[in-house]
């Protein structure tokens, strides 16, 4: 049908890896909910909080280019 993985294995990893990230966002917006002290400064730092996160996360950015472009490719 749709070219997917047919093992129960595959589904249990792809449901522990959902939850995970639903766990570390949660985790992530408690943070910032106690550092700040009303709605717009909460809205304010989450930009300098996600921006790092979303571009070396690899959607944004090659991992290959950042080992490249930092010099970190031996500490990998």
């Amino acid at each position: 049908m749709g070219n997917l993985y047919e093992s129960a294995k595959r589904f249990f990893i792809f449901t522990g890896i959902i939850v995970l990230t639903s766990f570390a966002s949660i985790g992530l917006g408690s943070v910032i909910s106690v550092i700040a002290n009303s709605p717009e400064q909460a809205q304010a730092l989450q930009i300098p909080f996600l921006l790092p996160l979303m571009i070396f996360g690899g959607f944004f950015l090659n991992n290959k280019y950042v080992e490249i472009r930092l010099g970190i490719k031996n500490l990998i």
